[in-house]
Order: structure tokens, then sequence, then C-alpha cells
């Protein structure tokens, strides 16, 4: 994870009001699976950019959203209905 920990050090975080992360993988319970098909936590993730590893995001905040399957399930297929009228 060489690379959250160099997103986490980057100087401009200093200057920065909030921060974002945007996370979109397969998954599991609790973690997902990253581009080189590892698995990381929530926690794991976070934690690169708490104020005791990310100084420069110290007291800011921070917005993590992650869209990541949990396994195993499958969603409910919902039938086509009219919501309103006119739409098709």
């Amino acid at each position: 994870m060489g690379k959250l920990q160099v997103e986490a050090d980057h100087k401009a975080h200093q200057s920065a009001d909030s921060f974002v992360v945007c996370v979109t993988s397969h998954g599991g319970n609790g973690y997902f699976n990253t581009a080189d098909n590892q698995r990381m936590t929530i926690k794991d993730l976070t934690t690169y950019f708490d104020g005791s590893h990310c100084r420069a995001l110290s007291g800011k905040p921070k917005l993590f959203v992650i869209d990541a399957c949990r396994g195993g399930t499958y969603p409910v297929q919902l039938r086509h209905q009219k919501m309103l009228p006119g739409w098709a």
C-alpha cells in the first residue's frame, strides 16, 4: 500500500480545507479489493489519513465514499413500475 502512504504524506494537504476519497470496487463484509487484488479493510484505509498518520489533515474534515459489494448476496430485482403519470 505504498501509494496510499505517498498520498498521505503529500504536502498539498497542508493547504487543503478537507479531504475526499472515493473507492469503487468489489469487496466483502468490512473490506474491499484493491487494484492489485489485495484486501483492504475500511479501517486500514481511513488510518492512513487520520491525525496521527497524516498530520497535514489533522482536524480537517475527511469524507470516504466506498461503493463496494459486501459479497455473497445479490440485490433484489425490482419490477419496473410507473412512478408518475406520463412516465414510461
